[in-house]
């Protein structure tokens, strides 16, 4: 990408002002967080652009310790939203691999899965209220600053996961909780994939109160993760049952079981790899998920690395040596995936390839739905042209 010039607005009224003057050139605008997932998505469409950075939007401008909701400006990263809230015994339940480096604006643009959102729910369910400039520089709000039902359709839903495409993020607002007291990983080694989702299964169907479930495969290992929060004595009776259930599954038993409290060793989260992807499939299916990844790395002799969650979701990476060949290999693969009813959305893939691969995966019933909200919301196409879905 060549881009042609940035700016770092300090203040709602100069980002409007920006791009309200962008809007008498003929260029192109890039919001810009840290700029961690640019490369998710198409390439903008080939014209001068402007990147309008939001490094210093990163204020905290509301917190109410009594209702447990924090607004801060989109450019502030979660790991500085986290530092805020221990201050106060509270954070923010949301985790997602390399997310403590990123905005707020980035991590709701672009939605990457919640590890916790089991217990939780996703950035949807989490996110009150927002502020949005609009492609023509102006301001909308939406939602509140309470947690409270609300009647009607609730429009920020609307600019959660749409990449920059139909707005610029201003205020968020969000829902947080109280600092869980003990944070404990429970950990075993799988003899097999079917192993590893009998035992989610089992999870799945049982009154336990954890965070999230997963199970991990590579070429090296396959290992089932268990996470916890909350008390202490209450996690203590939940490692027993969750122990004895993993030991006595129905199939080969889960060996190993180990417990640990240092998050920062849950490198398990993170696939690096030279093609990355996200998606989510019927959890009933996911052993077939199985089978198709494994068929790509026998096809292409790439090593895969994928993390699969007991509500149908994975996170997973190729590494190896990928090129213009595979390109049907994959394209194979997404129609497996749109075929068991999930989807597939790549977020990396190395740089010669970024422009021909099927960033988006197979078609979806909804694709028609959005394009329509960016004429809607952009009609000249001003705001990151091309890179969701289709290059214009």
């Amino acid at each position: 990408m060549d881009y042609s010039a940035y700016k770092e607005p300090r203040s709602a009224s100069e980002l409007s002002s920006l791009i309200k003057e962008a809007n008498l050139q003929p260029i192109s605008i890039i919001p810009w967080g840290s700029g961690s997932h640019q490369r998710m998505g198409h390439p903008p469409s080939d014209k001068e652009l402007l990147i309008l950075k939001s490094r210093h939007l990163n204020a905290v401008t509301e917190y109410s310790e009594k209702d447990l909701t924090l607004t801060v400006q989109s450019g502030i990263t979660l790991g500085e939203v986290q530092a805020f809230l221990k201050k106060s015994n509270a954070f923010f339940p949301f985790e997602a691999p390399h997310a403590e480096s990123r905005t707020l604006g980035g991590i709701l643009s672009t939605s990457p899965y919640n590890i916790l959102s089991y217990r939780f729910g996703n950035l949807r369910d989490l996110t009150l209220g927002l502020s949005v400039c609009q492609a023509d520089g102006t301001w909308i709000k939406g939602g509140g600053k309470v947690v409270k039902n609300v009647s009607g359709y609730e429009m920020p839903k609307l600019f959660i996961g749409s990449f920059g495409t139909i707005g610029y993020l201003g205020e968020i607002t969000l829902r947080v909780y109280p600092r869980p007291e003990k944070t404990l990983i429970l950990q075993g080694r799988a003899p097999n994939p079917v192993s590893a989702f009998l035992a989610l299964k089992h999870l799945f169907h049982s009154k336990l109160i954890f965070s999230s479930a997963w199970f991990e495969m590579s070429t090296e290992k396959s290992q089932l993760f268990v996470r916890f929060d909350g008390q202490e004595k209450l996690i203590a009776n939940q490692v027993e049952e969750v122990t004895n259930l993993l030991s006595n599954s129905r199939t080969d038993s889960i060996t190993d079981i180990q417990s640990r409290l240092n998050r920062s060793e849950e490198s398990f989260l993170y696939t690096d790899g030279d093609i990355r992807a996200t998606g989510s499939v019927p959890p009933s299916l996911l052993t077939r998920m199985v089978d198709a990844v494994q068929n790509i790395s026998s096809e292409t002799k790439l090593e895969p690395h994928f993390l699969w969650s007991l509500d149908g979701a994975f996170i997973g990476s190729w590494k190896g040596e990928p090129n213009k060949t595979f390109l049907p290999t994959f394209q194979k693969f997404n129609q497996t995936v749109s075929s068991l009813g999930g989807w597939i959305i790549y977020t990396e893939v190395p740089g010669l390839l970024w422009r021909d691969w099927p960033m988006w995966g197979e078609e979806r019933p909804e694709w028609p739905m959005t394009l329509q909200l960016k004429k809607l919301f952009d009609p000249n196409e001003k705001l990151n042209p091309g890179r969701y879905l289709r290059r214009h």
